[in-house]
């Protein structure tokens, strides 16, 4: 087992730029058109987040939580991804031990910091991470599908998380620790002693006339009284701004308010009844396979099953037309279904159908076990 240092010091090399691109085609499907050295990152060890409790500490000062991932990714699709809002942050939390792992009773409150969240592991302890993200799961139903797991070894994608729903306080908490902490780190300190006697300044024209201005004391008012006009005929015009801000915002009326808000529902109840659907079909598939297929988005699932549920595999097109999805939105699926092992393409680019792996098309039983064997001689029931 390698040690914890050791294992950070993987990220460094060259198994991470391969997930970096994975992420970034999990991210942005668009990204697999840009080539390799475009794709920017920085990694930032030990990164210290604090949110405020609402309890006061016993000399009066705000109560901090404090979490402290061992790795936070910023992740640059492209040259024109920080104008166009596509950059996106990931965070690794490193675990070397089973038993560090199994005990870690804090890893939910990594999830919502950063748009995704990993497991970083040993490639032999992957399947333990998978027991303690369903154990995680259950204790804290808000993270279901939002933890992956990353081999630090191999670089592999074992399971792509949902991205997260990071609230604007919390993006402003991270990207102010990343100044504060990192960004003047680098800047030169500047000390200032009250023992220094001041500069003496020779005289000049300018000066002369600041001296003159000193000693008129009318002058003075007078400077001052037009500097007083100017003050409030900004502050008039600020006022008009203002005003005609406050009048461009459109006030719904009620009934809009209960249309939105019964359509929300509405999406809501579905969303729920599909993820309890799709959460039973995933009850046939062997644990490895299924926990895959429950860390992708619910459309992701869908074109899952309509490729396993046809005899001869499905094209973008088929999806596209009988899911009624967009192509971007059939097209995303099926690059993260095929990085998390579960589809495959047969043939060529254009003409080519998606199916399922071997692995994919097993049941739990078989005609012959009681286990999902990935063997050529496997008989479904």
């Amino acid at each position: 087992m390698k040690a914890h240092a050791e294992l950070k010091n993987l990220l460094k090399g060259k198994k991470i730029q391969a997930f970096v691109k994975d992420m970034c085609l999990h991210a942005y499907p668009w990204t697999e058109r840009i080539p390799v050295e475009y794709l920017e990152y920085k990694i930032f060890e030990e990164f210290r987040l604090r949110e405020s409790t609402g309890e006061k500490t016993r000399i009066g000062l705000d109560k901090k939580l404090q979490v402290i991932p061992d790795v936070i990714l910023f992740i640059k699709p492209g040259y024109r991804a920080l104008n166009q809002g596509h950059c996106f942050t990931i965070a690794l939390e490193i675990k070397e031990f089973k038993e560090d792992l199994m005990r870690d009773e804090k890893l939910w409150k990594y999830v919502g910091w950063t748009d995704f969240f990993f497991i970083a592991v040993p490639d032999d302890l992957t399947q333990y991470a998978f027991e303690k993200i369903v154990e995680v799961n259950n204790e804290h139903p808000e993270t279901l599908s939002k933890i992956g797991v990353l081999g630090l070894e191999t670089g592999e994608l074992y399971s792509h998380p949902q991205r997260s729903e990071v609230s604007i306080e919390k993006q402003n908490l991270v990207l102010q620790n990343a100044v504060y902490n990192y960004a003047f780190k680098d800047a030169k300190t500047i000390f200032f002693t009250p023992e220094e006697l001041p500069t003496p300044v020779a005289l000049t024209g300018k000066n002369m006339v600041e001296e003159d201005a000193k000693n008129n004391p009318q002058q003075n008012c007078k400077l001052k009284n037009s500097d007083t006009l100017q003050y409030e005929e900004r502050q008039n015009n600020l006022q008009e701004n203002c005003t005609l801000r406050k009048g461009g915002y459109k006030q719904l009326s009620n009934e809009e308010k209960a249309a939105r808000k019964a359509a929300f529902l509405a999406r809501q109840e579905f969303r729920e009844k599909r993820a309890v659907e799709l959460a039973e079909k995933s009850t046939v598939l062997n644990e490895d396979i299924r926990q895959r297929l429950m860390a992708q988005p619910p459309k992701a699932q869908e074109v899952f099953w309509k490729i396993r549920e046809s005899k001869n595999g499905k094209q973008l097109q088929d999806i596209v037309s009988e899911l009624d999805y967009s192509q971007r939105t059939a097209a995303y699926g099926l690059a993260s279904l095929t990085s998390a092992g579960l589809i495959k393409r047969d043939g060529s680019r254009k003409t080519g159908a998606y199916t399922v792996t071997d692995v994919a098309a097993c049941n739990t039983t078989c005609a012959t076990c009681s286990i999902a064997l990935q063997c050529k001689d496997y008989k479904p029931v």
